[in-house]
């Protein structure tokens, strides 16, 4: 008799209740084992057996004293004699729940069953209701729990011949066990889960090894005990790893039967489940395992609480619990807090942050009272330098205004750092305004940006005094926001002065603004310079909602002035309510001075979950504007934006003083022209329809495309733009030219502007317009105060005109001379000659509302070989002399393979959305040019005179040394066969747990080497909580898959079935993740508005869940477009891998909700959702551009001798043996483990950036 009370225990005893989705031994079958109950109860788990073998067998179970059975359950194990033959087997079962002697429960079976192995093409495992046999073993269980009436419990188990069978006859009894999960009434807390299965490990497969696993529950306490026992049926025991470590086994207590139980403690107090792997013996024929319970027992001692009460004045108040926002406003009462010391602060938009730490007693109400101090002050002509400050510490941006119109709203600087200005003293600041068409300006406001206010003589800091005159008008003050170091020299003032244009701004135009020094003799400051924000009202234009938040706070984080980055934080409540579903994009606008965003002194800008870091990074004496695209990182109410000096604990962080954080949102309009509309999900956005790109810190610019009007800019990857001697801009623009100087030759409306206009690159890049035969390109020649017309190439196919640039400037489309005949446009000898640039470059971009251009050119009309027939027969890269195609009926295949895998694939110049390795089926015989591109290597053209089936084999020529790594061994076979996860958290450092199992890395983490398939991840922080522990995702062989965790996830379920006539049998996803059912079937939903997606193999179909139900009426579909820098990324829809790689169309997506994935090897995976509305004029419904960042990796070289180990990363199984390669591991330490015949080794190694790194083991 085995008790287990007060302990964690896993107990395995073979049987089968559903055959899972898992591995079993090849050659004759088997059931892994899975879960078949769980629970908490307060007294324990208990198990015994009697493990004889003959045709009766008696038993007696004394169960500890208890209150309740919560689960029970009897197990019986018969032998009939053979592996395959069906000798009969006659059962009669007993069981006195109550130790009267006196059998209350009966069962009679009849095995009458034939088994066939599954290596010769047999069906395997033999299900039977409550019973199921594998090879010569039949297993029975019975539900017990209700039949238990004490602690004394009898059974009796008899076989016999059955009546009238005369065949041969065995039926020896091999186990009878009892598990049982009790309540005895105290307060121990104890989980037990237990799973069952019927698993072999034979010499027919040798290499097998079976695997099930525990989950851990989620309690705040650690396990004071653990301990995994198993009961198997073999003669000879098996071998056993837990959670990767190996186990030694004991002799069996039966013939064919026994024990084991192992003190695992350890291992599952730093896990969220454990793992059992169990082999047969290297000298043993055969080993079966048929059940399995797990118990965890944690301190019975339940928490000591009490209540917190916490007032403001004024009430309102947001209040934050050792720095959790708790949700609740003042007053509130805070229930079942734990007793001991604790934090509570208040935050109330135009007042201090204001804290305490307090003492929580046990069943007692502490309070918590704040009188709250207005954090700005008042704008009063204030003189006496009075202006309270909140230190280096941070404070709250004040929302000036919220509000929502049809049209714009922007937002310009201009100045630059003055010096210190004396009285009378000033300088002029040239704001450049555009008004769109139809638009009138509803509000105009003048932010003027001062430091170091003091007076020379007495060296006390002062609010400043001054003037802003507009065409001899002197601007009305409106407020003044302050802040100042509070303490020690120097405590000299920042200001911020808000000014009211007052209706003086009605067109577009130059404005110049006076600011003056209007104070007293020795009163000084210093002027950054100014921003001018206007809104406009258009009635053609979408509608905005927006919120403005102004002020001045000074903030660092220096051990020095005691300040850490969490006390260095300006923060803006974006309060009210966002309808996130129907946005189209969204933007937050960033104002700050005397940023620097230094790599050892950063700083950082959030909305909500997410980060940007040193984007703020004019420098110490100038303006800091950034816009960030903020679309898929609203919520549904309380938006948060701040700014940060950011540092790592103990380090300094950037000093800065932020002005303004202002959030704007563009609505969904029905009445939209949808065939211009355009969802934005990375690009950053301008919202006056030019678009731009900036530079990373050595100037250097991402391989981009910028669109405005009709007009495309392809710019080489590592482009720089010089501006005078030894600088480079930070930016490069693409927009609209109005006002066409001298315009004679231009088509009216045909011009742009590129910014800056004296700026002129290293690398030639691209500009492209639509045209005909007629057209040429030109060039403003501002010295000659003349238009110039440059060599244009003109593509008849897409109908446009290019021509390579390196000075910018102004430039349009004329009737003349200049044009260079040819059928082949310039972008196709530039698009091969990217060299990439390791680590992020952001882009901003905006797509045009006139999308004629970019639907007109040949780099947009890529898609899938079936959308172009034509493209196989034009040889636009071939002189006419040359082509020779063959029209005949002949058709052949081309496999195309290169080394490494991966590499765009181009069909005479049409990108086909594939990369290698991939086999282009059924072309018609001729010449064709193939085409390869990757980032890291030369691009490859080559001439295929396709007159039968080929095979094309090409191996790249590095241009980037970090790209070598990613070279095969043997690319001729390659595929593949693995994928990765991205897991990120807010916040982040969160263990990772796949699949249950510690992986020893925390987040942001790519996890690579993962074998395709469903998989769930959760994440242990500590004293941090996700509403949501785990969630199931799945990966795909070449992609990688993110996920985030986030302490403000929603976990609202609904259990709903879905089920429609005309989708039965067809794969179904909800909110983007794919269920393993298919339709129709009962699952479970997240979220508050939850949407199913039927993938039918060419539509994807979205349908929204309301009200419980399901509307099942058809909508339109429309296509969307979809690129990425770099191309080639996976993309992945609605959980559905589409198969394509950007740049790329995706057909028949219906109207609604959608979720997108992108995804490269080597790079961090985007996603978010989007609404689709379908185009009424055709073409593109939505466009999506992404930008993905690179990871640092190396490739990981596994080889063992013998060959053929099992191979096994992150505690799983890869399903590969070795010798084997994976390419785009982290870099980082790895424990490898390998099992072959009889042997199992773990061995350590690092994989390095870049390198690859070899693993050999010798058995």
């Amino acid at each position: 008799m085995h008790t287990v009370t007060r302990l964690m225990i896993v107990f395995i005893i073979a049987t089968l209740l559903l055959i899972p989705a898992a591995t079993a031994d090849n050659q004759v079958g088997g059931i892994p084992l899975r879960k078949v109950a769980d629970g908490v109860v307060s007294g324990g788990l208990y198990y015994d057996g009697w493990f004889g073998m003959g045709t009766t067998a008696q038993k007696s179970f004394t169960i500890p004293d208890h209150t309740e059975i919560q689960w029970a359950r009897l197990y019986v194990v018969v032998y009939c004699g053979n592996m395959r033959e069906n000798y009969q087997v006659a059962m009669d079962v007993r069981f006195d729940g109550d130790g009267d002697s006196s059998y209350e429960r009966t069962w009679n079976e009849h095995m009458n069953s034939e088994y066939s192995w599954p290596g010769d093409g047999g069906s395997g495992p033999v299900e039977l209701g409550n019973g199921n046999r594998v090879t010569s073993d039949y297993l029975y269980w019975y539900d017990v729990t209700r039949d238990i009436h004490g602690t004394k419990v009898n059974t009796e188990v008899k076989t016999s011949r059955p009546a009238g069978y005369t065949g041969t006859f065995d039926g020896r009894i091999k186990l009878v066990a009892l598990v049982v999960a009790y309540d005895d009434g105290t307060m121990d807390q104890i989980y037990y889960q237990v799973n069952q299965g019927h698993d072999v490990s034979s010499y027919y497969d040798e290499l097998y090894v079976g695997q099930t696993e525990f989950d851990l529950p989620s309690f705040d306490e650690d396990p004071v005990a653990a301990s995994l026992s198993v009961i198997h049926l073999a003669s000879v025991d098996g071998k056993y790893w837990i959670n990767g470590e190996e186990f030694e086994g004991r002799k069996p207590q039966g013939a064919y039967s026994g024990w084991n139980q192992w003190n695992v403690l350890d291992i599952v107090s730093s896990a969220f489940s454990c793992s059992l792997e169990y082999q047969k013996a290297p000298d043993a024929t055969s080993y079966k395992i048929p059940l399995a319970m797990l118990s965890v027992s944690y301190p019975e001692e339940e928490p000591k609480t009490g209540e917190i009460s916490v007032e403001s004045v004024p009430s309102g108040a947001w209040i934050i619990l050792d720095g959790v926002n708790t949700t609740k406003k003042t007053p509130s009462i805070l229930s079942d807090i734990h007793v001991g010391e604790h934090n509570i602060a208040v935050k109330l938009e135009g007042y201090r942050d204001t804290s305490k730490d307090l003492t929580v007693v046990e069943d007692d109400v502490v309070e918590a009272l704040f009188e709250l101090e207005r954090a700005i002050p008042i704008p009063s002509g204030d003189d006496g330098g009075n202006t309270p400050g909140t230190g280096y510490h941070g404070g709250i941006l004040a929302l000036y205004q919220r509000g929502e119109i049809n049209g714009t709203l922007s937002i310009t600087t201009a100045g630059t750092y003055t010096g210190l200005l004396e009285s009378g003293k000033g300088d002029e600041n040239v704001h450049q305004f555009h008004l769109p068409d139809n638009a009138t300006v509803q509000e105009a406001r003048l932010y003027v940006y001062t430091t170091w206010a003091h007076n020379l003589n007495t060296r006390v800091g002062i609010t400043p005094t001054i003037r802003v005159m507009m065409d001899g008008y002197s601007l009305p003050m409106v407020a003044t926001y302050g802040d100042r170091k509070g303490y020690g020299t120097f405590d000299y003032l920042v200001n911020t002065f808000v000014f009211d244009l007052d209706e003086r701004i009605r067109s577009s135009g130059n404005y110049s603004f006076i600011i003056t020094n209007n104070g007293r003799d020795g009163d000084t400051f210093a002027l950054y310079g100014s921003s001018l924000l206007i809104l406009a009202e258009s009635p053609d234009s979408p509608a905005i909602e927006y919120w403005i938040t102004e002020g001045c706070d000074a903030i660092l984080a220096d051990p020095v002035f005691g300040t850490t980055p969490d006390d260095a934080r300006t923060t803006a409540f974006l309060d009210g309510s966002v309808d996130v579903e129907q946005l189209s994009q969204a933007k937050l606008i960033a104002v700050s001075t005397a940023a620097s965003g230094l790599v050892d002194e950063p700083n950082r800008i959030t909305m909500n979950d997410m980060e940007w870091i040193n984007r703020l990074t004019g420098g110490s004496s100038e303006i800091s504007f950034r816009e960030l695209p903020v679309w898929d990182h609203l919520i549904e109410a309380e938006n948060t934006a701040t700014i940060q000096s950011y540092a790592d604990d103990g380090g300094t962080g950037d000093y800065m003083e932020n002005r303004n954080l202002i959030l704007v949102i563009q609505k969904r309009s029905i009445d939209d022209d949808l065939d211009d509309s355009s969802v934005l999900i990375n690009p950053e956005v301008h919202p006056t329809g030019f678009e731009a790109v900036y530079a990373a810190d050595d100037g250097r610019i991402q391989g981009s495309r910028l669109e405005s009007d009709m007009f495309t800019l392809i710019i080489s990857e590592g482009s720089r733009v010089g501006i005078e001697e030894g600088r480079f801009a930070s930016s490069l623009l693409l927009l609209p030219l109005t006002e066409i100087p001298d315009g004679g030759r231009i088509i009216p409306g045909v011009a742009c502007q590129i910014e800056p206009v004296d700026g002129e690159t290293d690398i030639p890049i691209i500009l492209m317009a639509t045209g005909d035969e007629s057209s040429v390109i030109l060039r403003y020649d501002q010295d000659l105060l003349e238009w110039v017309a440059l060599p244009t190439h003109y593509d008849s196919v897409s109908c446009t005109v290019s021509t390579r640039i390196t000075n910018l400037g102004f430039y349009g489309v004329g009737i003349g001379e200049g044009l260079i005949e040819s059928e082949e446009s310039v972008i196709n000898e530039s698009t091969s000659s990217f060299t990439p640039v390791f680590g992020r470059v952001d882009i901003l971009s905006v797509f045009s509302r006139n999308g004629m251009a970019r639907d007109r050119t040949s780099l947009e009309e890529e898609g899938t070989l079936s959308d172009y027939p034509e493209a196989i027969k034009t040889k636009r890269l071939l002189s006419p002399e040359v082509i020779q195609i063959d029209h005949s009926d002949t058709c052949y295949s081309v496999m195309i393979r290169s080394n490494p895998p991966g590499a765009l694939i181009h069909l005479d110049g049409k990108y086909l959305g594939k990369v290698t390795p991939y086999m282009l089926p059924s072309l018609p015989s001729g010449f064709y040019v193939i085409g390869l591109s990757l980032d890291g290597f030369s691009s490859v053209n080559t001439t295929v005179d396709l007159t039968m089936d080929t095979i094309l084999d090409i191996d790249l020529s590095v241009s980037n040394a970090d790209s070598r790594v990613l070279k095969v061994e043997e690319p001729d076979t390659y595929t593949a066969t693995l994928g990765g996860i991205y897991i990120h958290s807010r916040p982040d450092g969160a263990e990772i747990y796949l699949d249950g199992r510690r992986t020893g890395r925390t987040t942001p983490q790519v996890l690579y080497g993962v074998a395709p398939g469903s998989h769930t991840i959760r994440l242990r922080l500590k004293d941090v909580s996700f509403p949501v522990e785990e969630k199931n995702i799945r990966v795909y062989p070449g992609e990688i898959t993110p996920v985030s965790f986030l302490t403000y996830d929603e976990v609202y379920t609904r259990t709903m079935y879905i089920d429609d006539p005309e989708y039965r049998e067809l794969p179904f996803s909800s909110n983007g993740i794919l269920h393993k059912e298919t339709i129709p079937s009962e699952v479970t939903v997240r979220g508050l508005h939850p949407y199913i997606t039927v993938h039918d193999g060419s539509s994807y179909l979205s349908y929204r869940l309301t009200a419980g139900s399901i509307n099942w009426d058809r909508t339109e579909s429309g296509t969307i477009f979809v690129e990425s820098t770099p191309s080639g990324a996976a993309i992945t829809l609605d959980g559905f891998s589409t198969g394509l790689y950007t740049p790329a169309r995706i057909h028949n997506v219906s109207s609604g909700p959608h979720h997108i994935t992108i995804s490269k090897p080597g790079y961090l995976p985007e996603e978010g959702e989007f609404w689709m509305t379908p185009s009424i004029h055709g073409g593109d419904s939505e466009k999506f551009r992404f930008s993905l960042e690179r990871y640092v990796f190396g490739t990981l070289r596994v080889d063992s001798t013998p060959s053929g180990a099992r191979i096994y990363l992150y505690g799983q199984n890869t399903g590969l043996l070795t010798p084997q390669e994976f390419p785009y591991m982290n870099i980082g330490g790895y424990n490898v483990r390998l099992t072959g015949k009889g042997w199992s080794k773990t061995v350590e190694t690092t994989v390095h950036p870049f390198q690859v790194t070899d693993v050999h083991v010798d058995a």
